[in-house]
């Protein structure tokens, strides 16, 4: 008995030394793997569209919320190792040759998160010009697709001969529309990340509501 409370100390540490490798070698990759992986979101260097630059935004929003606790929990990993060298406990070759991949991966991550910032406000400008000359455009083919909607001949009755012709002109007003309000809510996400006000396309609405009208009148009358 007093042989085996004399060793159990020894043991003890035994254990240790082969639990706590584990966990820590676990959740240093999974760091590793997270901070991998902002390194390569970020490591975009010349951005040649606004579609880039407001994803580039994206993921240095996120990185750059989440960046200090996976740094923290790294630092953490580095102080438990220190404690086992401390009490002689051994650690792994490739359990250290991970961990120090997971500081230069901090490193990496930094400087990426720092060269973002840099080239911001040049981006911005860049790209509030590429959208200022898109917006136009766009509300052209708004307006336009609201005057081919209000075109009288969908709403007369003597037409009922040509219904299938008029059905198939409605769904492709419907597919149109769809393409063009999903156009509007890129653009207007666009203008959210370039802090620029987001532009209001006056007869959106009114098209949607024209459209909307005549589509549920033609199709009633096509069932019924």
């Amino acid at each position: 008995m007093r042989a085996k409370i004399q060793s159990t100390p020894k043991d003890y540490l035994s254990q240790l030394e082969k639990d706590i490798p584990e966990v820590i070698r676990k959740r240093n990759e999974e760091s590793k793997k997270w901070l991998e992986v902002q390194i390569r979101n970020l490591n975009k260097p010349n951005l040649q569209d606004v579609e880039e630059f407001v994803d580039q935004q994206a993921f240095y929003n996120y990185a750059s919320e989440n960046f200090q606790n996976v740094r923290d929990r790294v630092d953490m990993y580095g102080q438990i190792y220190n404690v086992l060298a401390e009490f002689q406990l051994k650690v792994k070759k490739e359990d250290k040759d991970s961990f120090g991949e997971s500081l230069t991966a901090i490193s990496k991550l930094s400087g990426h998160i720092q060269d973002v910032e840099t080239k911001q406000e040049e981006y911005k400008e860049t790209f509030k010009k590429d959208v200022a000359e898109r917006v136009p455009k766009l509300d052209a083919e708004i307006n336009a697709l609201y005057e081919k909607a209000q075109d009288p001949k969908y709403l007369e009755g003597e037409n009922m001969e040509k219904m299938f012709d008029i059905l198939a002109e409605l769904d492709e007003i419907e597919a149109k529309f769809k393409e063009l309000e999903a156009a509007k809510e890129k653009y207007n996400k666009w203008q959210e990340v370039l802090e620029t006000s987001p532009t209001v396309f006056e007869h959106l609405d009114d098209c949607r509501d024209q459209m909307s009208l005549r589509c549920l009148m033609w199709r009633s009358l096509n069932e019924w």
